[in-house]
């Protein structure tokens, strides 16, 4: 399959071409305001909960759209790391699954009777049209891709400042918002360090790739 990293008239890559094309929209998803407050140490609770059972609900769907892709790449894919890092893809989901279940224990989150909201369950709809067999291998990893991306895009610079995370380490009201406490701060830490070790190496060889 021919990649789309040779880039365009100007040189820039295609990856870069799409960036900009798309600024305003990438910086939305990158920049969301649930983000931010994370990356400031000023998160609600009941946010984050909230965060956490849609997030879940968002996954389990995750998991059979990239298990399609997974089938596509066998068939459709003549780059044979495709399906190496798809499947690492897969295997890092089961984790996932598992720290939710195991966080929302903790937090007092019914998981199996959280009810979608509106944009999770649209999401989850453009998903399963993703999965389709007439939807080519090529748009259906390219949605992959841009998934991923935004995700790590998202949480790095969550990673760029978890030191303020360990400085608002009591619980304080400020304005109506609850600061993080000790354990919530913790807890963010785990997420996002884990999430960024799981994801890193596949991020790494797919921007080079499509890059």
């Amino acid at each position: 399959m021919e990649r789309g990293g040779n880039g365009d008239a100007n040189g820039k890559s295609t990856t870069a071409t799409w960036t900009n094309l798309h600024r305003p929209i990438y910086e939305r998803a990158t920049r969301h305001p649930f983000i931010l407050a994370i990356r400031e140490g000023t998160v609600d609770i009941a946010a984050f909960k909230r965060w956490l059972g849609q997030d879940y609900i968002f996954v389990r769907d995750f998991v059979p759209f990239l298990a399609s892709v997974l089938l596509k790449a066998c068939k459709q894919s003549d780059e044979p790391s495709d399906m190496e890092v798809i499947l690492g893809g897969l295997a890092s989901l089961s984790d996932e699954l598992s720290w939710f279940k195991s966080e929302a224990s903790k937090w007092d989150v019914h998981l199996y009777t959280t009810a979608p909201q509106k944009a999770n369950l649209e999401y989850c709809r453009f998903l399963q049209s993703l999965a389709s067999p007439e939807v080519s291998y090529i748009v259906a990893v390219t949605a992959f891709w841009a998934i991923e991306t935004v995700y790590q895009e998202s949480f790095a610079l969550c990673l760029e400042s978890v030191p303020r995370l360990r400085q608002n380490s009591s619980i304080l009201a400020a304005d109506g918002v609850m600061l993080v406490s000790v354990s919530t701060a913790s807890l963010f830490r785990e997420l996002l360090i884990g999430a960024w070790r799981r994801h890193q190496v596949m991020k790494l060889r797919k921007l080079k790739r499509y890059s």
